[in-house]
């Protein structure tokens, strides 16, 4: 099981080793250690508790959004957000908690269950292994036959790596030897190159990484273990008690800083009501010089840091105040509650001011995060507000739930496809006047493929917008290699589109840069396949004036040759630095060695040309 989640570990980092960006390998890596961990628990409990279910679809939810879209920063906070929701999925498989999930202090369980006890119990999976084999070796009733075999095949294979060094010493010291053996030798080491070649096809190996899983992969499974064999349930402890003697602050003192504070509110609320809550309107606020970008930005940010302070006014006043009988004093829930109705009008303000954001230059990425913190943190000080008025009611489970299901949700509707879906929707009704058909491409990327589409082939005034913008996205001025490995289904679709394109490509371009050398009074090139020459050609000025720094060519497919890999094409340019020269300064493009080109010909190619210590002409691509 261990080798298991070794592999499965070193495939997870493997999937984010490039800049931190969750793919489809990132998900089936993380279903792999989620079915292990799922079914090692409950083999173990016999049994699948149904109040499990739902967290565990959470985390298939925020897994699922990695094969789905291209969201690279949504997709990097889910990740890190599926190691609490994953500890939450075990915790109430085993009923490892102590405290209730509507509590706060069910935090605690998710450290100790998930962090401290793994760390406590990291060599157990292995200690406990021999421990059990020792007890079932003192424990059997009739002595087990015995194996003297065994130690036959231990020496076999300790005679391996000794082997292949010494036989092809002998084959090298005797030529009868040779002639026995060189054959058999040759053949056996050809077989396990190819092998080995071919494994590292399929699992590219990288050191690194390796090291990295062998130092996560025992404490991926001691999580496993300790859930699994009640470690967890059983060493949890209530260590509220810890936390609720440190309630000792006077009332007096507390209830003096929240009304103080309150007051400011209240007169805050008092004086600017007519700039807040016009915002309600859907318009700016009356006789207030400021345009609509200033005030809906204003508005989260000033919600983002009375948000943080009223959150650490509420959790210092419930957690430091003293108590009679067990509950708040009633002077310090009045002044809580007022705090959280505040927060949550300047939540509302907020999220109205960002929508008229929205309603006057559409959608883009960053109003959608500020939209979806806004109902977050709705919810957060909601669900505080209620559980102050109401003893026994879940708020944690509230907060998590809301703000697992918002994540989600952005994550299975994909962020790229949402924007790109509304801001082509408020241009074709008219309510987004000033949106073109590239702000939707440059805000959404390749999520906004299909509806690009839709408007080229559309009876639309944007109709000859969107299929120029589908000839430009076909023409990339760099091409891309589109054979990466498979991504997710929005870039997937964007592969299949310009290969698609490739297919009917005319032409290609290579662009020359004559990067910080002598003047070139005229160029030539030959284009050369399998050793021959298939095109050649020159460019010059009719006045013999030096060329520009910057040179484009044409080349015309139907001009060349019908070729099966364009990976194999040279190129090579040749130099004239003065009026008349013969003398060839050539530079060659190789493309098998120095790949320039990929699989195929297609778009515009960047070559810069320039001079090296000992003023011979390189290329650089």
């Amino acid at each position: 099981m261990f080798l298991i989640c070794l592999i499965l570990t070193y495939l997870l980092f493997q999937s984010l080793q490039n800049g931190m960006n969750p793919c489809v390998q990132t998900a089936l890596a993380y279903l792999g250690i989620f079915i292990l961990a799922t079914a090692i628990i409950c083999v173990k409990q016999k049994r699948i508790p149904v109040k499990a279910i739902p967290s565990g679809l959470a985390c298939l939810a925020l897994c699922l959004s990695f094969v789905l879209h291209e969201d690279q920063d949504l997709h990097l906070v889910l990740f890190l957000m599926l190691i609490p929701l994953s500890g939450i999925y075990c915790i109430q498989l085993t009923d490892a908690n102590v405290h209730p999930f509507g509590s706060f202090y069910v935090l605690l369980d998710l450290l100790h269950c998930e962090l401290l006890l793994p760390l406590r119990h990291l060599l157990s999976p292995f200690t406990d292994a021999f421990e059990r084999i020792r007890q079932r070796r003192e424990n059997r009733q009739t002595p087990r036959k015995s194996r003297k075999w065994l130690p036959v095949v231990f020496g076999f294979v300790i005679a391996i790596p000794i082997l292949l060094i010494v036989i092809p010493l002998l084959i090298d010291a005797d030529a009868a030897f040779e002639s026995v053996m060189g054959g058999l030798y040759h053949h056996i080491r050809d077989a396990l190159s190819a092998f080995g070649e071919w494994l590292e096809r399929v699992l590219p190996f990288d050191g690194f990484i390796l090291v990295l899983s062998l130092v996560f992969a025992p404490y991926i499974y001691a999580v496993i273990h300790t859930f699994a064999t009640g470690k967890a349930k059983n060493e949890n402890r209530d260590t509220a008690p810890r936390y609720r003697s440190l309630q000792k602050m006077p009332v007096s003192l507390v209830a003096t800083v929240l009304g103080a504070v309150s007051a400011v509110y209240l007169i805050y609320l008092l004086t600017q009501s007519a700039y807040l809550f016009s915002a309600f309107s859907g318009h700016l606020p009356f006789g207030v010089s400021i345009s609509v970008t200033e005030y809906a930005r204003r508005g989260f940010f000033e919600l983002c840091k009375l948000a943080g302070v009223n959150f650490l006014l509420l959790a210092l006043s419930v957690g430091l105040t003293g108590r009679k009988n067990g509950r708040i004093a009633p002077l310090i829930k009045g002044f809580d509650i007022f705090l959280c109705l505040f927060t949550m009008l300047l939540c509302a303000i907020s999220a109205a001011k960002i929508l008229l954001y929205i309603n006057t230059y559409g959608l883009t990425e960053k109003r959608l995060y500020v939209f979806a913190a806004d109902i977050v943190l709705f919810i957060v000080f909601l669900a505080i507000l209620l559980r102050l008025r109401f003893d026994r009611f879940p708020y944690m489970k509230v907060m998590l739930c809301a703000l697992f299901t918002v994540t989600a949700a952005l994550g299975l509707l994909g962020v790229g496809n949402t924007i790109a879906w509304y801001n082509t929707k408020g241009m074709l009704s008219g309510k987004l006047q000033e949106m073109t058909v590239n702000e939707i491409y440059n805000e959404s990327g390749c999520a906004a493929l299909p509806y690009i589409e839709n408007l080229a082939t559309g009876e639309t005034t944007y109709r000859e917008d969107a299929q120029a913008l589908l000839t430009h996205i076909g023409t990339p001025t760099v091409l891309t290699n589109f054979d990466l490995p498979f991504q997710n289904l929005e870039y997937n679709r964007y592969q299949r589109f310009v290969k698609e394109q490739v297919e009917h490509a005319e032409s290609f371009q290579v662009l020359i840069d004559f990067y910080d050398i002598p003047p070139v009074y005229a160029l030539g090139y030959g284009l050369e396949y399998n050793g021959k020459d298939i095109l050649s050609g020159g460019v010059q000025n009719a006045d013999e004036t030096p060329l520009e720094k910057n040179v484009t060519l044409t080349f015309d497919l139907n001009e060349l040759p019908e070729i099966d890999d364009y990976s194999k094409l040279v190129i090579q340019f040749f130099m004239y630095l003065s009026p008349g020269d013969t003398t060839d300064n050539v530079v060659s493009v190789r493309n098998e060695e120095y790949p320039l080109f990929g699989s195929y010909v297609y778009g515009l190619y960047s070559v810069s040309i320039m001079q090296d210590q000992n003023g011979e002409f390189i290329a650089d691509w």
